[in-house]
């Protein structure tokens, strides 16, 4: 079963190359398939000078990073792929803006999505995982 990563993770990844980035390593090695909406990486690109200024990389280093971070480790899903579950996911978002994460998850048999906003797991319909949760679903043990 696929993981939707929001972009709070992904960011968290860049910037901080926190657990979080040792987390996606861990599902890696699991085989479990992270996957995004498309458009994650306009979002990215969006906040490419926060990132620069919060990671302390330059603005090539975060290309390269985030490049082999989805080379590597997350597929991006084109919007065409999750369209027809939009309208339906608007409906059970907590916020417009992550619809597409629940498109996704709907289009791929509601799949988990790992987020590190605590409001998105108040609606019913999908799970919605934080980090310790996501390690504690697919068995990835902490280190030390």
């Amino acid at each position: 079963m696929p993981l939707v990563i929001d972009a709070n993770v992904v960011f968290s990844c860049v910037i901080s190359r926190d657990r979080a980035l040792d987390t996606v390593f861990g599902l890696y090695d699991k085989g479990v398939a992270l996957i995004s909406p498309e458009y994650l990486l306009e979002e990215i690109e969006r906040n490419r000078r926060k990132i620069v200024k919060c990671s302390g990389l330059s603005s090539e280093e975060v290309t390269f990073f985030v490049s082999n971070l989805f080379s590597e480790f997350i597929s991006p899903v084109p919007e065409s792929k999750y369209a027809c579950f939009l309208e339906e996911a608007k409906t059970i978002s907590p916020d417009l803006k992550d619809a597409p994460y629940f498109a996704v998850s709907l289009a791929y048999d509601k799949s988990p999505i790992w987020s590190r906003e605590p409001r998105l797991a108040k609606q019913k319909h999908v799970k919605v995982l934080s980090d310790e949760k996501v390690r504690a679903y697919f068995g990835i043990k902490e280190e030390l």
